[in-house]
């Protein structure tokens, strides 16, 4: 008789292995542009794009295994970076 799969291990097994993929795709796409192999403004665009959106997800992806983040405390830092910049507007 088996032991049932663990479903914690396995998935912190999953997610590690999908972000390495996904960082080495991504070291990939933005080695393109240090190389000067892409140099079109849409392009590298497009590349920054994809890279933020993959950054984006790899984030979701470690909290749902038990990355300690605290998305409140970010949402402070950037409004009190916005409220600066309107203090020095303003002034």
């Amino acid at each position: 008789m088996t032991t049932p799969s663990r479903p914690w291990p396995n998935n912190c097994l999953n997610v590690r292995d999908g972000a390495a993929e996904l960082i080495r795709d991504d070291i990939h796409k933005l080695a393109q542009i240090n190389r000067n192999q892409v140099n079109d403004e849409e392009a590298v665009e497009a590349i920054a794009a994809d890279v933020v959106e993959d950054l984006h997800l790899l984030l979701r992806a470690l909290e749902t295994v038990g990355a300690n983040t605290d998305p409140l405390v970010e949402l402070d830092n950037r409004v009190l970076a916005i409220r600066g910049d309107y203090m020095l507007v303003r002034a």
